[in-house]
Formats: C-alpha cells, structure tokens, sequence
C-alpha cells in the first residue's frame, strides 16, 4: 500500500514543496498533516511522514546530489572548497 499511497498522493504534496513551504499557513500545514496521520492510522503507510520534515529532507538530498556529483548542472556555480589551516601558537599557558 506504500507505493499505491505514494505515488498519488504523496507526489502530489511533495511536487513543488521547495517553492511554496514558505507560503503555507499553520493551518493549512495542519489540515496536510492531518491527512498524513489518518493514512497512517488507516494502515495506508507504514511510514508516519511529518509535512514539516519533507521540505528539509528533499533540500539535503539535493545539496548532497550537487556537491558529491562533479557532472550535476548545479555543482559549477558552487564557490570553491577552501581549506583553512590554523597554526597553533605558543602562549606558555598550560
């Protein structure tokens, strides 16, 4: 029931969740979530999915994908990776 529930409904919340999560409301974050919980409780998924977490899981998957992929289209305007050495001084304290 997994892939039946997530292939119509999940995809259809999480599709553009990157670009309007910042847009949504209390309540309708609440009323998604709601859902979420009753196909749960249904038996629907065996994952509880939190609505709040999804924005954040989809945006580290796809920095990762960019910085650990060097073909991504994305990785070549990243800044270059600098390496700071720091040099331990003497004081005297102990």
């Amino acid at each position: 029931m997994d892939i039946v529930f997530q292939s119509p409904v999940l995809n259809k919340i999480t599709y553009a969740v990157q670009s309007y999560s910042g847009y949504l409301l209390e309540q309708q974050i609440d009323r998604f979530q709601a859902m979420l919980n009753k196909a749960k409780k249904w038996g629907l998924v065996s994952v509880l999915y939190n609505l709040r977490e999804v924005p954040e899981n989809q945006d580290y998957r796809l920095f990762n994908q960019i910085v650990t992929d060097p073909q991504h289209c994305l990785n070549s305007i990243l800044p270059t990776v600098r390496t700071c050495v720091f040099g331990t001084r003497d004081h005297g304290y102990p």
